[in-house]
């Protein structure tokens, strides 16, 4: 299943493409029908293209099956050049209930999959992980079925010979049902499938056999394995940088790496930063930085910017498929922490668990907590009519932050080539 299905390029522009039944290459005079799509992008012209395809098909099904006595087979048919032209885009186009009619029935799960995805609002990860769960579904069946193709005893069959018995954690399992389940409701909403019709609901999976694959747990780490972590700086440039961060504030990988010198304002000894990009809408906040060790290592970076659009951490690149700046960050702590002796139920992640975990032995309000760390917050009160915290509330909750002694001097240690300053 490619992104590429019905396209052409020819040039930098692109064409759709669609193959002619062998019974109609004769009346159209080709073995293809293309269609110019106008764009030189390829994004867009997966969104156009469905339009273009289904107008085709539906002048091709004319063709096959025209009305008696139909004076329109007699007539010129809507202008679609043959493969060797390249006329321009398609001038008459049907109403949406007339091109999802003309399909409806004939349209396979492969193109449908293409298409719910291309107009769907999921980041590029979540989107290759519904293709995979997809591609598992098409392997099974041996074929591009159609969705009415795919029963109820099929997805039994499927569910348990395949995902059941698949060996996976519980969570891979219920995200590749999960995965089916959106599809059919998709599916669902167009009408390829009878509305209500879901055959992946109501199944349980159960969690006894992810208990015997081993699956870990992920815990804050303790107050001995972070000085054990910090004992050496890690080689991967910037990465040392982050780790504090990551420690002394509890924000999440990504947010640390995409932040940009314009998100960092300096207030006498405190740093405030924007967090602009993080993994829900709670997690866009503006918090406080009182900890010496991270105001010295922010300012320090500030100092070597050139512009406010400039990256806090210009040593990091994108990756994976939504080009994400922690992308490879992610695994050379993995490295990193390996190579310490630390257990891997262990991550970055778990600098946040502990951080909060900090906080709420310091006896912090957990609307402060939440307000924080970026978390959904308790009631009504706090997350709709609340105007939220002052400065002055955000200083005095970043000025609690501060671990054991012996934690403390670790962090120093760690950090001090790059702030350049000792913690009091």
């Amino acid at each position: 299943m490619s992104i590429t299905r019905y396209l052409h390029r020819i040039g930098h522009r692109w064409y759709v493409r669609v193959k002619v039944p062998p019974s109609l290459q004769g009346r159209v005079g080709n073995t293809h029908i293309r269609r110019a799509l106008n764009t030189r992008d390829l994004d867009e012209a997966n969104r156009l293209k469905w339009e273009a395809v289904a107008l085709i098909r539906a002048h091709l099904e004319q063709l096959r099956c025209p009305a008696a006595g139909d004076p329109a087979e007699r007539l010129e048919s809507p202008r679609i050049a043959p493969e060797a032209q390249a006329k321009p885009v398609l001038t008459i186009t049907l109403p949406d209930r007339l091109t999802d009619a003309a399909n409806r029935g004939h349209q396979k799960l492969d193109e449908l999959v293409d298409r719910w995805l291309v107009g769907a609002d999921y980041l590029e990860q979540t989107k290759q992980q519904h293709r995979q769960s997809y591609g598992e579904l098409r392997k099974y069946m041996g074929a591009d079925p159609k969705p009415g193709d795919v029963t109820t005893e099929i997805a039994v069959e499927f569910i348990e010979d395949h995902i059941k018995r698949s060996g996976k954690s519980y969570a891979t399992k219920r995200r590749k049902l999960n995965s089916l389940i959106a599809l059919w409701h998709w599916l669902g909403s167009r009408r390829d499938v009878p509305r209500g019709f879901n055959p992946w609901l109501g199944f349980r999976l159960g969690k006894k056999n992810a208990k015997k694959s081993k699956v870990l747990t992920k815990r804050p780490y303790s107050m001995d394995e972070l000085v054990r972590l910090l004992t050496e700086r890690p080689p991967y440039p910037g990465l040392a940088d982050v780790v504090a961060m990551g420690l002394l504030t509890g924000a999440r990988l990504e947010e640390i790496c995409a932040l940009r010198i314009g998100d960092v304002e300096k207030d006498g000894g405190v740093c405030f930063v924007s967090i602009t990009k993080a993994k829900t809408q709670a997690g866009i906040r503006k918090i406080a930085v009182a900890h010496p060790i991270a105001t010295a290592l922010l300012s320090k970076r500030l100092e070597a910017a050139s512009n406010a659009g400039a990256q806090l951490f210009p040593e990091f690149k994108g990756g994976g498929y939504d080009d994400k700046l922690s992308w490879a960050v992610s695994k050379a702590f993995g490295r990193f922490r390996d190579k310490a002796g630390l257990s891997r139920e262990t991550d970055f992640h778990s600098f946040r668990r502990t951080f909060i975990t900090l906080m709420e032995n310091l006896s912090v309000d957990q609307v402060r907590i939440a307000r924080y760390v970026g978390h959904e917050l308790p009631t009504l009160a706090f997350a709709v009519y609340s105007g939220g915290s002052t400065a002055q509330t955000m200083r005095e909750t970043a000025a609690l932050v501060r671990y054991p002694d012996e934690v403390e001097r670790a962090i120093e240690r760690f950090i001090e080539p790059a702030s350049g300053r000792r913690v009091p």
